[in-house]
C-alpha cells in the first residue's frame, strides 16, 4: 500500500521544488536581460525576441528526454512568457 511509506514514494522529490523554482528563476534573468535589449533596440523588438524565447523553452518542454532538458525549457518558458506578459500593457497602449 502506498500509503505506509509516507505521501512522497521517491527519495528524489527535491527535483519537484526545483522544477517549481525554475520559472522565477528564468523570470528573474528574463527581466534582466531584457530591459537591456528594450533600452537599447525598442519594445518591438524586445517582445519579439520575449516570445521567440518562450516558444524555445516551450519546445524544449514538449521534446525534453531528461530532467535538464525539461529544466532549461521551463527556464526559458519562465523568461519570455514573464516579460512578455509584463510588456504587453505597454505595447498595446502605443498601438492602439
Amino acid at each position: 500500500m502506498a500509503t505506509d511509506y509516507g505521501p512522497f514514494m521517491c527519495e528524489d522529490e527535491f527535483y519537484l521544488d526545483l522544477l517549481r523554482s525554475c520559472p522565477y528563476f528564468g523570470s528573474f534573468l528574463g527581466y534582466i536581460l531584457f530591459s537591456y535589449i528594450s533600452d537599447n533596440f525598442g519594445r518591438r523588438t524586445t517582445m519579439s525576441m520575449s516570445l521567440g524565447v518562450a516558444t524555445l523553452g516551450t519546445i524544449l518542454i514538449s521534446t525534453g528526454f531528461n530532467l535538464g532538458m525539461v529544466a532549461v525549457g521551463v527556464i526559458l518558458g519562465g523568461a519570455g512568457i514573464n516579460v512578455s506578459a509584463g510588456m504587453v500593457f505597454y505595447f498595446l497602449g502605443e498601438t492602439v
